[in-house]
Parts: structure tokens; sequence; C-alpha cells
């Protein structure tokens, strides 16, 4: 029974990443498709993997439309070098 349970999941796993790269590159090559949720595809794993492929690629285009200063992706600023002649100094 587990092994079935198993090979199930794994299954919908296949067709979930499925639908979300065939989502993800219709969206980046033919935006002008701009398929809506599609009555055949609502309610399947295949369906949903579709439909979060394609947000993914929104997400990831209005991201790339904002100035750098506003993305997540920017660099982080050192922290500034101590010294560190100044920890071998005696403090009384």
């Amino acid at each position: 029974m587990r092994v079935k349970l198993f090979e199930n999941m794994e299954h919908n796993e296949k067709l979930y990443q499925k639908g979300f790269n065939e989502g993800y590159v219709i969206a980046k090559h033919m935006p002008e498709m701009n398929i809506k949720p599609i009555t055949g595809l609502q309610g399947n794993i295949r369906g949903e993997g579709f439909q979060d492929g394609q947000k993914q690629f929104a997400i990831e285009k209005n991201r790339e439309a904002l100035p750098g200063w506003l993305r997540d992706d920017r660099p982080q600023k050192e922290s500034p070098d101590i010294d560190k002649s100044r920890d071998d100094i005696d403090r009384d």
C-alpha cells in the first residue's frame, strides 16, 4: 500500500512540474496567448502547476522592472573592517 502511495505522489509531482514548466515557458515566449484558467486544467495537478508557472514568470518579470535599490537581490553592504591594532591597546 505504501509503495503505491509513494508512486502516486511521485507521479503527481512530475505532472505538477511538467505543468509548471509549460506555463512558465508559454508565459515567457508567447505572452500574447495570455492563457487564463482553462476549464480542463482546473482541479488537476498539472493544471495547478501550469497556472503557478505563469504566476512565477509574472513575479520575476515584475521584479526585473524594479530599480536595483528596491529588489531583494541587491548586494548587501559589507560591515566596515575594524582596525585590529586598536584591539591590542590596553585600556585602563
